[in-house]
C-alpha cells in the first residue's frame, strides 16, 4: 500500500528543480581555504566576491539575501509574480485567472512565498562560504532566479560600500575643516 502510494505520488507530483550558488568572501592573509571556492564560482559569483571587501561578512550577506526588501526587489525588477503563482496566472493571455482584483497576489505575498518555499540560504562559517539555492518547477527559471538574486545582492553591497565611502569622506572633510595647522596660519 505504501509502495503504491509512493509510486503514485512520484508520477503525479509536480517536479521541483534546484539551482544554487556558493559565495565566498574575499580571502584575507589568514584565509587561504576560500581560494578554491572562489575559482569554482564562475563569472557571477566571482564578480560578487570581488565586490565584497573586508567589511562584508557572511552574516551580512545572509541578512541581505533573506531580507524582505531584497525579495520584493527581485520580484518587481524581474516580474516574477506570475511565476510564483503560476497556477493562478494565464501565460497565454498574460492575465490573472482570478476575477476579483483584491485576490490577485501582491508583491508582499510573493516575497513571503519566495522566502518560505522557493529560497534556501545557509552559511558555513568554518568554510567561509554562503550558499543560495532556489527550488522551482522550471529548471531554467530556477537558474535565472539565482542569478537575479546574485545581481540584487551585488547591487545592494555596491550601494552600501559607496554610501559608506561617501559618509567617511564627508566625516574626513568635516574634520579637515575643523582642524587648523598653526604653522600654516
Amino acid at each position: 500500500l505504501f509502495t503504491g502510494g509512493g509510486i503514485a505520488y512520484a508520477l503525479l507530483a509536480e517536479p521541483v528543480y534546484t539551482s544554487g550558488a556558493i559565495i565566498a568572501t574575499r580571502e584575507t592573509s589568514s584565509n587561504v581555504g576560500a581560494a578554491g571556492v572562489l575559482s569554482q564560482m564562475g563569472d557571477m559569483g566571482g564578480m560578487l566576491a570581488a565586490q565584497m571587501g573586508a567589511g562584508t561578512t557572511l552574516e551580512r550577506i545572509a541578512v541581505i539575501a533573506t531580507s524582505h526588501d531584497l525579495a520584493e526587489a527581485v520580484i518587481s525588477r524581474y516580474n516574477l509574480l506570475p511565476y510564483l503563482f503560476h497556477k493562478q496566472y494565464d501565460f497565454k493571455n498574460s492575465c490573472w485567472k482570478i476575477k476579483d482584483p483584491r485576490k490577485i497576489p501582491s508583491i508582499k505575498l510573493g516575497a513571503k512565498n519566495l522566502k518560505q518555499s522557493v529560497l534556501s540560504v545557509s552559511t558555513d562559517v568554518r568554510k567561509k562560504v554562503f550558499t543560495l539555492k532556489v527550488s522551482f518547477y522550471d529548471s531554467v527559471l530556477a537558474a535565472k532566479v539565482v542569478n537575479y538574486y546574485l545581481d540584487e545582492i551585488d547591487n545592494k553591497i555596491r550601494k552600501d560600500v559607496i554610501r559608506e565611502a561617501k559618509d567617511r569622506r564627508a566625516y574626513l572633510d568635516a574634520q579637515m575643516k575643523s582642524t587648523a595647522d598653526p604653522w600654516v596660519m
